[in-house]
């Protein structure tokens, strides 16, 4: 029998400089490559223009100027090396293998950024930091430092159906990040145009604008614009080319903070369609005091998500992520241990087995994370 020859990769390495932003290219063939740059130069971005399938780590001075040259001026870094730079910050973090100082540091210029790639991209990853990070003590910190830096973006896109294509992509992002992290001016803004809605029936929603009106609105605290949004759902059950709208309403609806709505909402879980189930679940297990509630219920009606959807079907599975990919404790670890036990054996355990991994890597990361954002946002 022939001993097996390990298998190697060859793929090409390009990258730019601050004193040459002509991309040069070497190829990568064994384990390490050395190649030689002047002493000049300030910085290098490897994977220029964003056209190969791997991270890039640098060293601490090199991420520094970087993120000089982002304040200074953005735009010498192409809107797909500057997606690249945020995409590959915040995944070493959470890989534990860059500082979160050096990623918020990185995306400390986006209040001067309008391209929709860069802007779309760190927002998602907030998204699950603040999932993440919701019952920790930087949670409060943090949430101030994102409202500061959509503050500008949102005043440029502003409300009105108006604008270039590249505003009107970008407005939907940016306001429903800044009702998602309860700046209280979205908010209100949100609410008003609802009311208007109510109050005027010949009053327009503008399409990209629905979730994040319907958002606000639930966020504001008033039952009446939750009820709405209920009553509208309801009113589009069976209406195929309404999908969308209803699955807007639906995570809408989800994101209430009102315990005795989100208990209201999961009554009906059971009678939804498979994939509205995974859209609200994971709404309400994203507030504060939903994860708790929606787990719980999870244990209740298990044997009924289960008829449903399918015993150890990739389907169920996905419900049970849906609430749990993003716990961050020992006690959220421990939990789906146990579910994933429960569930047993079938295709869907390949699901939960990455969920598990994924929890295991957020309580660890919470761990080692939250002091040091904390403690960056203090100062800046």
């Amino acid at each position: 029998k022939k001993p097996k020859i390990p298998t190697r990769w060859s793929f090409p390495v390009n990258y730019i400089t601050d004193v040459e932003n002509v991309t040069d290219v070497l190829w990568f063939h064994n384990s390490d490559v050395t190649f030689q740059l002047a002493a000049e130069i300030k910085w290098i971005k490897v994977n220029a223009g964003q056209m190969g399938y791997y991270r890039v780590l640098y060293n601490e001075d090199n991420w520094q100027n970087i993120i000089e040259e982002l304040r200074r001026d953005h735009g010498t870094f192409s809107a797909l090396d500057r997606i690249g730079l945020i995409s590959d910050a915040f995944t070493l973090c959470h890989a534990n293998l860059l500082s979160c100082e050096v990623t918020l540091n990185l995306i400390s210029y986006l209040p001067s950024e309008l391209n929709w790639g860069p802007i779309t991209t760190a927002l998602r990853h907030l998204e699950k930091w603040r999932r993440i990070l919701k019952y920790s003590e930087c949670f409060l910190m943090l949430t101030e430092f994102v409202k500061s830096i959509l503050l500008k973006p949102s005043e440029i896109v502003g409300w009105n159906n108006t604008g270039k294509e590249e505003i009107r992509l970008l407005r939907p992002e940016v306001l429903l990040a800044s009702v998602l992290w309860e700046d209280t001016n979205a908010i209100s803004q949100a609410k008003q145009l609802l009311q208007n809605y109510l109050n005027n029936s010949s009053a327009v929603i503008s399409p990209n604008l629905r979730e994040v009106v319907y958002t606000g609105a639930v966020l504001s605290g008033e039952y009446q614009f939750w009820q709405f949004c209920w009553t509208q759902y309801s009113s589009l059950r069976g209406t195929p080319e309404a999908s969308t709208e209803r699955l807007q309403l639906l995570r809408a609806l989800g994101k209430t903070k009102d315990a005795w709505l989100q208990n209201r909402l999961l009554s009906h879980v059971v009678t939804l369609p498979p994939n509205e189930v995974v859209q609200v679940l994971e709404a309400i297990s994203g507030t504060p005091t939903g994860g708790a509630m929606a787990c719980r219920f999870l244990q209740a009606k298990w044997y009924d998500l289960q008829s449903k959807m399918g015993a150890g079907s990739v389907l169920f599975a996905k419900v049970i992520s849906s609430i749990t990919k993003y716990g961050a404790t020992k006690f959220d670890y421990d939990e789906l241990k146990s579910l994933v036990h429960r569930f047993g054996d079938g295709p869907g355990m390949r699901t939960l087995n990455m969920t598990l991994s994924s929890v295991a890597a957020n309580v660890e990361w919470v761990s080692r994370s939250q002091s040091a954002i904390f403690n960056w946002v203090e100062v800046h």
